[in-house]
């Protein structure tokens, strides 16, 4: 399992690349396809928070398990689960102009892909 300070240096190594999302149910837009960007983010022992794409926003409260691994392919992800909530603010593509959808899982695993680090 990962330190806290091993996620803050896994999201300062993606501000200069992309990622994938993986949420408790599913991919975010279409598995290794869409190219997330990190805008924003903080970590402490009882939050992980993160603005990407410049409209959406992941708040992860109470994570008790992280941990930063390489895949098969040679990539470099970050995996966060065991928590007491997690919300993601999302809208569709093309639509940014309307409302947030709002997403809550209170359980689960959460997986950014890490493409290029």
């Amino acid at each position: 399992m990962a330190r806290i300070e091993d996620v803050e240096d896994w999201f300062k190594s993606i501000e200069k690349s992309c990622f994938g999302l993986v949420l408790p149910n599913g991919w975010f837009g279409r598995p290794y396809d869409n190219q997330h960007v990190i805008n924003e983010f903080r970590v402490s022992d009882n939050e992980i928070y993160f603005r990407f794409d410049d409209f959406r926003e992941v708040t992860v409260l109470n994570p008790k398990f992280f941990m930063v691994e390489k895949d098969e392919s040679g990539r470099t992800n970050l995996r966060i689960g065991d928590f007491k909530n997690m919300e993601f603010k999302w809208v569709p593509y093309g639509e940014e102009e309307k409302k947030p959808n709002i997403s809550n899982f209170a359980s689960g695993e959460m997986i950014l892909i890490g493409y290029y680090i």
